[in-house]
């Protein structure tokens, strides 16, 4: 337990006196007062949240506190703004703050039936809704503690509906996560009217689940893009090709053309003649190598979906939705598992499968997770399982089992990431050779690694690694690229093509070179170039054999290309930087070892680097070669707070100042690397 959660805890009695006492007066003042109007009193013996064991700071609370007396005061004839709405606000803004002023003026008004007057703070709904979310945003956080995690979702659902035009669904989803697809419980807290207030339906609303066409509606003017779409594209929904000759099964081809109306293929699902489309196998599972979003990286793992009957909470859920008055309220919805990362883009795959089967069971939960190996160091914070969520569903509904081979720890594993058009990508934020590089992390690394073409960059990418000392990337796993979900379902459903398989067998015996011969000779070796060439006409989607080609193609002299060298320069001197500046704030972390030797293995690297840069880096690596000849001479010094020592870091900044100068001079755009 960290000190101050238990700082916390051990102070709460006191305090928590303090604020029975202070909820007491409330009470009492709200009994005296006698009103029988529409707004009631908060029972403040039942607080929502427990007060001292939230970590908001003092700025934090008071801001939040601000926001929601404005809402009290402000708005008195704003329609969106109901009673049940207003005694939510008071109730958690005097939970926060039992001794706010305002605040408690606001109840006593209300009360007895009278408009509070006005306050000169927070006179927009908009900047009340945007600084509620803001905090609750923090508060969400799977790191946060506990209480803050329970003060989320109130603050959520109140920022939403007071939220001008129309709810954000990325913020919709955020809501529903955070209340864990449950409404808040405010019935111990309040006496809610739902029959006087409009504002309760509006919340059993925000649960409603949301639609791809609002996940890739443009975003308003002036608002973020959605992340969670990439570049998404303007063209119709994608259907699911045959699964083979033998068993053709619902077409799931791309379709480029906007979606029609209805036919008679595709009925309305909210039509009482449509087949109920039923759950032919409850548990699906494949290797999958997905991105976590969160910290920019690839992380191998396993994509599982579980179709089961929802728990005593969750079944009430279903009931919120008898307003809407759709068959669809009822029937099977996705959620994901809530102790694994957050889960984006499963709403396409959903609207993917719908074109194929309309019609879902009813009461039933399909929860969706992705579990890396037990040995991996660090769970991923979110993950987009589009594409494999579209599978799994296909084969749920379909009754056709994954190829075996995808399976967890087994020959294949799968990646990309699911477009709004049907399209399938690699995600640009994480290199091609970060998730070839966590296939090979793995317990046990697959076999071959099936991801979507990514043509020059990609290619190129997967180069600059072997040139940047990381040859044997080329060769682990074999790299097998598909161009769209209908090129990939034929590997994926039923047994591999008998043409890859020998694919796969013949780059094998490629790879085992791998133990006797560099990689470079290998792929120079004309026998290997006319087997690799074989493997090639076979399989044309064999990506590994294509890069050995190419690879072999560049003269045996040529160096790395201009972003290949930046960035192994950047890996290179980035530590010491970072470990200089840790020093100069005073910090106590920094490199493991004296920084004499980290300096002679870093101008190491850098002399082995000097033959294989592109010319156009050469000026970059002299710089950070006087780099590294000023931080040994600075971190050489015994007294470095003297006149000379500040001169030499005076010194050094400069070279610093100097090769980040060369380093913008290359004009190269793409990101930086992640430097462990």
């Amino acid at each position: 337990m960290s000190v101050s959660r238990q700082h916390r805890r051990q102070a709460a009695g006191g305090s928590r006196l303090r604020s029975r006492l202070i909820a007491s007066a409330l009470a009492i003042a709200s009994w005296s007062a006698g009103a029988a109007g529409a707004y009631d009193a908060p029972n403040f013996d039942r607080p929502p949240v427990e007060n001292d064991a939230l970590s908001l700071s003092k700025r934090d609370r008071e801001e939040i506190v601000s926001a929601l007396t404005a809402l009290t005061r402000n708005f008195p004839e704003e329609p969106r703004i109901d009673d049940d709405l207003r005694e939510k606000a008071i109730g958690v803004a005097l939970t926060l703050d039992p001794l706010r002023p305002e605040a408690r003026d606001a109840h006593r008004r209300l009360l007895n039936g009278r408009k509070p007057s006005a306050v000169t703070y927070f006179t927009s709904l908009t900047t009340i809704s945007e600084a509620l979310w803001r905090h609750a945003e923090k508060l969400a956080r799977r790191d946060a503690e506990p209480e803050d995690r329970r003060l989320a979702p109130l603050l959520m659902e109140i920022a939403l509906l007071v939220k001008p035009g129309k709810a954000d669904p990325d913020q919709l989803r955020a809501f529903q996560r955070a209340s864990e697809l449950a409404p808040v419980n405010w019935n111990r807290f309040l006496e809610l009217t739902p029959e006087e207030n409009p504002s309760n339906a509006r919340a059993i609303a925000l649960f409603r689940p949301v639609t791809e066409a609002e996940a890739d509606a443009p975003p308003a003017k002036g608002s973020e893009p959605d992340n969670d779409s990439g570049n998404a594209s303007t063209t119709g929904p994608a259907a699911l090709p045959p699964v083979n000759e033998k068993n053709p099964g619902p077409a799931m081809v791309a379709n480029d053309s906007p979606p029609g109306p209805a036919t008679e293929t595709q009925p309305d699902p909210e039509t009482d003649s449509v087949p109920v489309s039923e759950i032919q196998i409850e548990q699906v599972a494949l290797t999958y190598l997905a991105n976590d979003r969160g910290k920019a990286h690839a992380v191998g793992g396993t994509a599982s979906l579980e179709v089961r009957e929802p728990t005593t909470d969750e079944a009430s859920l279903f009931g919120l939705f008898i307003e809407t008055g759709t068959d669809q309220s009822f029937e099977m919805r996705l959620t994901y598992d809530r102790d694994g990362p957050t889960v984006s883009g499963t709403d396409r795959a959903e609207k993917l499968i719908r074109r194929v089967f309309p019609r879902w069971p009813n009461r039933l939960f399909g929860e969706l997770t992705f579990r890396p190996p037990a040995a991996t160091e660090g769970a991923p914070e979110s993950v987009q399982l589009g594409l494999p969520a579209l599978l799994m569903l296909r084969s749920a509904f379909s009754g056709e089992p994954l190829n075996e081979a995808f399976g967890p720890a087994r020959e294949y594993a799968l990646a990309g990431e699911l477009e709004s058009g049907g399209k399938v990508v690699l995600p640009e934020a994480t290199r091609v050779p970060e998730f070839v590089r966590a296939a090979v992390a793995m317990p046990i690394p697959p076999q071959a690694v099936f991801l979507p073409e990514t043509g020059e960059r990609g290619e190129s990418q997967l180069i600059d690694a072997a040139l940047a000392g990381d040859p044997g990337i080329l060769l682990r796993p074999q790299l097998i690229a598909f161009g769209s979900v209908e090129d990939l379902q034929p590997l994926v459903f039923g047994e591999t093509p008998p043409e890859l398989l020998a694919a796969i067998e013949d780059f094998s015996a490629v790879q085992n070179l791998g133990t006797s011969m560099e990689v470079g000779a290998i792929a120079r070796n004309a026998v290997v170039r006319e087997r690799l060439a074989a493997i090639v006409e076979k399989w044309p989607g064999h990506l590994s054999a294509r890069l050995l080609l190419a690879y072999g193609e560049r003269p045996e002299d040529m160096g790395m290309t201009l972003e290949a060298s930046r960035d192994a320069v950047y890996k290179v001197v980035r530590p010491l930087q970072e470990h200089l500046d840790q020093q100069v704030d005073g910090d106590s972390g920094g490199l493991v070892g004296k920084p004499g030797e980290m300096t002679a293995e870093a101008s190491r690297v850098l002399f082995g680097l000097r033959s294989k840069v592109d010319p156009q880096a050469k000026d970059y690596l002299a710089a950070a070669e006087r780099v590294l000849e000023a931080y040994e001479t600075y971190f050489s010094l015994n007294n470095r707070d003297s006149s000379l020592g500040q001169q030499r870091l005076r010194e050094l900044q400069q070279q610093i100042g100097e090769m980040v100068q060369e380093m913008r001079a290359l004009g190269v755009e793409t990101p930086l690397p992640e430097v462990e």
